[in-house]
């Protein structure tokens, strides 16, 4: 599993983000998750994560996020239906496997 290494650095290490992006960022996925009952929950993820990635800088270079709620839709759903299944059991791998398929979109800026 890839990781960052922050000692031997070449480069600045910040995140440029403010309370009035994440505020308008957060705020609406919020507001589509309670609306559609969860259902827009991978929607308003990517949605967020977008912003948020795209506020990170390590090592000089920009982050950017690339999934699509298509492409976590599947992921998302099987994990609900199993940990609902199991009686909350499968929650920590779905949890898992939400944040592998989070890292694994996102890429830096060359």
């Amino acid at each position: 599993m890839p990781y960052v290494n922050l000692s031997g650095s070449s480069g600045p290490h910040y995140y440029d983000g403010d309370v009035v992006g994440w505020m308008g960022v957060f705020m609406p996925s919020v507001l589509m998750c309670v609306l559609t009952l969860g259902l827009a929950y991978p929607y308003a993820r990517c949605f967020f994560l977008s912003w948020y990635i795209s506020c990170l800088v390590i090592d000089g270079k920009r982050l950017s996020f690339h999934g699509t709620w298509q492409a976590l839709y599947p992921v998302w759903f099987k994990g609900i239906v199993l940990t609902i299944l199991t009686l909350g059991l499968y929650y920590p791998w779905m949890y898992t496997n939400l944040r592998k398929w989070e890292y694994s979109h996102i890429q830096s800026s060359d």
